[in-house]
Order: structure tokens, then C-alpha cells, then sequence
């Protein structure tokens, strides 16, 4: 089966395989080895992923940015290396990268999506 890794972390990475879309997860072993769970199915043609505690239950979640589909895909973590997708967000067309991060400095996380082809115009 061929694939295409499209972003990598430590603890994981996502590929568009022709037709699944999904995110891999890659457990430590705590010996250097890495062992990959199921795959997550996510939205079409993910392009990057960040990594947080979006619900604040102690577990790291995922965001997953959809390049095809324009959304990103949000998989709370259940623990153990298993995730459940529970919510897509429409973001605009193209989006190519993602970062989480405390950006209005409320103690939670946030997301902060980079598009291509966003038709944003800035006031001023």
C-alpha cells in the first residue's frame, strides 16, 4: 500500500493513503521502539496535527488540519494511545499547518490554523 507521511511528531503521524484518510498513532515502548495503534480516521487529506489537552480531563488530544476537506478534526484522547474523533471544524480551503498554544492567555489551549488560500482581509 502506498502512502505518503505528511507531517511527523514524536508521537505520531498522518498519512493520505488512497483511500483511507487517517492519523497513526506510534506508542513508546520505552526502549527506543515505536508500535502504531489503529488508525484514526480524520478528515480528507490531513496535513499536519497538534497535540494538547483540549478538554482538560488529564489526556492529550489531537487537532488534525484537513487540507482537502477545509476543516480540522478533533480527537479527544481516552487514554492508553486511543483517540475518538467527536468534532470537525470548517477553517477554510487549504489549510497547511496548525500549532497549539495559550495565545489569549486563559490557561487553555488554543488552535491557530495556517490556510493557503484563505480570502482574509484585514482591517484596519
Amino acid at each position: 500500500m502506498s502512502y505518503r507521511t505528511l507531517t511527523r511528531r514524536p508521537a505520531g503521524y498522518c498519512r493520505s493513503e488512497l483511500r483511507v484518510e487517517q492519523c497513526s498513532v506510534l506508542l513508546g515502548d520505552g526502549r527506543e521502539g515505536l508500535h502504531q495503534t489503529t488508525g484514526l480516521a480524520v478528515g480528507s487529506g490531513p496535513v499536519a496535527l497538534a497535540t494538547a489537552d483540549f478538554n482538560n480531563d488529564g489526556q492529550p488530544d489531537l487537532a488534525v488540519a484537513n487540507g482537502k476537506a477545509g476543516t480540522v478534526s478533533i480527537a479527544f484522547g481516552r487514554g492508553k494511545g486511543e483517540f475518538l474523533v467527536t468534532q470537525t471544524i470548517p477553517i477554510g480551503k487549504d489549510p497547511v499547518a496548525i500549532i497549539a498554544a495559550d495565545v489569549n492567555a486563559d490557561g487553555k489551549p488554543d488552535l491557530v490554523v495556517l490556510n493557503s488560500h484563505s480570502r482574509f482581509r484585514p482591517a484596519y
